[in-house]
């Protein structure tokens, strides 16, 4: 049979993600709760004012709260008088969504739902306790660098860096004066932001741009191209570390950070992130999903593993 491949689930980072905590309440008209009082009481939220030209791309309850007992995860069938709910609502620019929509529909596709990418990768990337005690989720992609933050199994809260692995390789091709497909192999393949004695003897061939491999050839010591790499990545992550901070993230009973992302896969990130993000860091990778091709259980791939378990 002709599988076609007619609808496509799609996440992406960036578009400069606004996270809004919200809140409703809602008297019951009979003592116990159905699932229309819990459509009442979301509807209930107090939506923001998100400003013009944004587009809201996940609106979900994070806890609910019946008289004096809260978080609760579902509260129908319970007995109470008063529902009340806290939500977690995410604007991004619509522009950024239209053109994503508009593509997907240049290839003869519907798309049949939105994710950010920061979320699907928390969600395949965190073990369920981290989920729910309390984790940040720091995705390193290409262009930029996503956030979110779980607790209770919800997000909470995202943004994102404008930043990520591109603009390491951007230094590394202005640095060694090379073309960025050049620079993105160097970075695969040499790449590195903890540079040891060694690195001073290890060096890297670079070829010449006029063809003539004999006259430009010279190479570079593995010491120096992580002289170019290191500062842009600790500016990742230390922008990463603001952002976390301005989210209120001290204040959670765990601090753990799963790193994930293509661009958590440069050697020595692990040591480096420790020491700008603080003693609870792990690198992550997508978790919770059984049979996955060997290629597709990198951290590149958390985001669209995760989407898959969104999607399912």
């Amino acid at each position: 049979a002709d599988a076609r491949v007619d609808h496509a689930i799609v996440c992406f980072s960036g578009g400069e993600p606004r996270s809004y905590g919200l809140a409703g309440e809602w008297e019951l008209q009979d003592t116990v709760v159905t699932e229309e009082d819990v459509a009442r009481v979301l509807s209930a939220c107090d939506v923001p004012d998100i400003g013009p030209g944004r587009d809201v791309l996940h609106a979900q309850p994070v806890n609910f709260a019946l008289d004096h007992r809260t978080g609760l995860g579902d509260p129908r069938g319970q007995i109470g008088h008063r529902l009340a709910c806290d939500m977690h609502l995410l604007s991004v620019e619509a522009p950024v969504v239209q053109n994503l929509i508009h593509c997907i529909k240049r290839c003869d596709l519907e798309i049949a739902g939105l994710a950010s990418s920061a979320y699907v990768a928390g969600v395949a990337a965190m073990v369920e306790d981290e989920q729910e005690l309390g984790a940040a989720c720091i995705d390193m992609g290409g262009g930029t660098t996503g956030l979110s933050i779980f607790i209770k199994k919800h997000m909470i809260y995202v943004d994102s860096v404008r930043m990520g692995g591109d603009h390491v390789t951007s230094d590394i091709s202005k640095g060694l004066q090379v073309p960025m497909s050049v620079a993105e192999k160097i970075k695969t393949k040499h790449g590195g932001v903890q540079a040891t004695g060694m690195d001073d003897r290890d060096m890297i061939e670079i070829g010449g741009d006029s063809g003539d491999w004999e006259k430009d050839r010279r190479s570079v010591s593995r010491t120096e191209l992580i002289g170019i790499m290191r500062p842009r990545v600790e500016e990742i992550l230390e922008e990463a570390r603001a952002r976390l901070d301005a989210a209120g993230f001290d204040s959670l009973p765990s601090q753990q950070i799963v790193l994930t992302g293509g661009a958590s896969q440069v050697p020595g990130l692990d040591a480096l992130a420790t020491r700008i993000l603080g003693q609870r860091v792990r690198l992550g990778r997508p978790l919770r999903v059984q049979g996955l091709p060997q290629m597709a259980t990198g951290p590149e791939f958390s985001s669209a593993v995760g989407l898959c378990l969104f999607a399912a």
